[in-house]
């Protein structure tokens, strides 16, 4: 399983993650409000295997994952909070921002 450390908060519900492809060795890092999500996007872009399993854990030293799924699945999602509705929905990349927009 590839760990995503979980990191300080930046500012609020934004935190800081960080992880290690075990494809190439190379670190991947970001500050999200969904680090898992976007670790798994980040290892998916980098041509990581999506099947591999991928979970997010605090720097408490607990073994266990506080939530995971495989970079494919992750890669696929976001959080959605509507009102207090807050779930899984389907990610969409930002194109007006993906292509330079303003």
């Amino acid at each position: 399983m590839i760990n995503v450390i979980l990191g300080s908060e930046k500012r609020p519900g934004v935190w800081s993650w960080e992880c290690i492809s075990p494809r190439d060795g190379k670190s991947y890092s970001g500050f999200s409000r969904a680090p898992l999500l976007d670790a798994c996007r980040a290892l998916k872009r980098a041509g990581e295997n999506t099947l591999l399993e991928i979970g997010l854990f605090g720097k408490d030293g607990n073994d266990a994952p506080l939530i995971r799924t495989t970079i494919r699945a992750g890669a696929s999602l976001t959080v959605s909070d509507k009102v207090g509705n807050c779930k899984f929905a389907d990610w969409m990349p930002n194109l007006r921002f993906a292509k330079g927009g303003k």
